[in-house]
């Protein structure tokens, strides 16, 4: 059963959806939709992640910082001449020593998660501000040599049988994982009781 809470913000929902779909013919066409999809799939992946984080009890200010940062990194080897496998691995080790020094300083140091990870959001955007001078990286068949860049492209930009973005398979795939380990693990059960 819905609590007025959760009424009140799928009504506001459902009126903005009929709001846009008077305003613009095309809002509920196939290809805006799976547009609207594809842009909200990396925020959807991200969310999940966070949803544990919340849930837990805990909050990380610095997860947009962090993403942007580990993308930097990732950016920057690839067109400097490093292998995309190399260059996703590096930008992962990038973003988990954020992690871990967040966990370290509200873990070890007793400093709350709101002041740890307002630092570490700062730290990480200035990292990658000065890293990438404050100019776009491009990652296509210009900059980057190595021959996996069509895989490369195809996983983040391509779309599944030409219709279905590659992006938003990962998100269904992050989700169920996420639902999986959120409710059917014993883990999932002890965030919940921690948090």
């Amino acid at each position: 059963m819905f609590k007025i809470r959760e009424t009140g913000v799928l009504m506001a929902l459902i009126l903005l959806l009929i709001l846009f779909s008077i305003t613009s013919p095309v809002f509920f066409s196939i290809n805006n939709l799976l547009n609207v999809v594809r842009q909200v799939s990396l925020l959807g992946i991200i969310a999940m992640g966070m949803t544990m984080v919340i849930v837990s009890g805990e909050i990380d200010l610095s997860v947009g910082a962090v993403y942007g940062l580990a993308a930097v990194v990732a950016g920057m080897l690839m067109t400097n001449g490093v292998s995309i496998l190399l260059s996703l691995i590096f930008a992962l080790f990038a973003g988990m020593g954020f992690g871990l020094i967040n966990g370290m300083l509200v873990t070890y140091a007793r400093i709350p998660a709101l002041i740890v990870t307002l630092g570490t959001l700062n730290v990480a955007r200035g990292a990658a501000l000065i890293a990438s001078k404050a100019q776009v990286i491009s990652t296509s068949h210009r900059t980057v040599v190595d021959p996996a860049i069509n895989t490369f492209l195809f996983i983040g930009q391509g779309k599944l049988f030409e219709i279905i973005p590659m992006m938003s398979i990962f998100f269904v795939i992050t989700a169920v994982v996420s639902y999986f380990i959120f409710n059917k693990t014993i883990m999932g059960f002890h965030m919940r009781a921690v948090g």
